[in-house]
């Protein structure tokens, strides 16, 4: 095994057997390839792309990954490149090929400082970007053939009424491909914009934010997930060692603050420095990643209310866990049966 040095993000391929699970790394700058075993869960090795090797570029400093809904293209933010890194993907073997980078402040490129996270939108057409230090999120039409990206729009935290950008951290997109939900951890908040389904284009509709109209558990935004019913969307505080449940209007958009549960309260436990969440595909369990915990918290999520229920947590070190140190991202497979971090 090779390419796991400070891993930080996983992504699973869309098949509806999930064969193959895809691994970044902060310290390797690179993308490793793994082959997933539907039945039992298990991975292994089979090879990793790394950063000015084989003519691959755009991977310093590793950090999200995300496959095209086709399972043709894999997409990788690289944090110390400014860049975002295409790869052609092989649905057989999960094999990566480099197709193409974008860095920023070059060739027209611009808002991918500090570049943290990639969404790729479920209709495949267009690619979503959050960018920390430039605060902005960008957008990018694919070419579903060659997964080549075009530059379409950059908004910016503070400009033409946009606001809740600051610290970009995470992009969410609802089921539908209507709305489009950015983390600004700077801002503690969420902002809300509409998506254009044609041109990718979004227009923003509102910000969220803790403190703010009863708002709670917000501070230092990092992580977005909308439901895989659109009904519900769930963001982690990482300061507020929380996860904020919102309503969401599916047409609007617009969010309605439901729910707050803070780690320590009550028998609430592993979410100290919240980092990543994800709804299982059946919708009735949520999982948080607490990075300061080294945990993995387990919840039960009402249907209907969208509401939580804490029901266990996975501590790294105890009860025979390993793994959980650090603990930055969770994923679950196409078909719910296995959780990877």
């Amino acid at each position: 095994v090779d390419g796991l040095r400070g891993a930080w993000s996983l992504a699973i391929s869309p098949d509806a057997e999930g064969n193959f699970l895809y691994a970044t790394s902060q310290y390797d700058d690179a993308v490793a390839v793994f082959t997933r075993d539907s039945t039992t869960g298990g991975l292994s090795y089979v090879d990793l792309l790394r950063d000015s090797t084989g003519g691959v570029d755009g991977l310093d400093e590793a950090e999200h990954v995300a496959v095209s809904p086709d399972g043709a293209h894999v997409f990788v933010t690289g944090k110390g490149d400014n860049a975002l890194a295409v790869f052609r993907r092989d649905p057989g073997t999960g094999d990566l090929a480099f197709v193409e980078s974008h860095r920023d402040n070059e060739a027209g490129i611009d808002g991918l400082a500090g570049i943290d996270f990639v969404a790729v939108a479920p209709d495949g057409a267009h690619v979503y970007v959050a960018a920390t230090d430039d605060h902005a999120v960008s957008v990018f039409e694919r070419d579903p053939v060659t997964g080549a990206l075009t530059l379409v729009q950059t908004l910016r935290d503070g400009s033409g009424g946009v606001d809740g950008l600051s610290g970009a951290t995470a992009v969410a997109i609802s089921p539908n491909g209507s709305h489009v939900y950015v983390g600004g951890a700077n801002d503690s908040a969420v902002a809300v914009f509409a998506r254009n389904a044609s041109s990718g284009e979004l227009a923003f509709v509102e910000i969220l934010k803790d403190g703010v109209g009863g708002v709670d558990g917000l501070a230092y935004v990092s992580d977005v997930t909308v439901a895989p019913d659109g009904n519900h969307v769930y963001v982690v505080g990482m300061v507020d060692n929380a996860v904020a449940v919102f309503a969401r209007d599916t047409t609007t958009g617009r969010l309605t603050f439901s729910q707050v549960l803070k780690d320590g309260t009550g028998s609430i436990d592993g979410l100290g420095g919240a980092y990543s969440v994800v709804v299982a595909p059946d919708g009735l369990h949520v999982y948080v990643a607490g990075y300061s915990d080294h945990a993995l918290a387990a919840f039960a999520r009402d249907p209907g209310s969208g509401q939580l229920t804490f029901l266990q947590v996975f501590q790294d070190g105890l009860d025979g866990v390993n793994g959980l140190r650090y603990v930055t991202d969770v994923q679950i497979s196409p078909d719910g049966q296995h959780l990877y971090t």
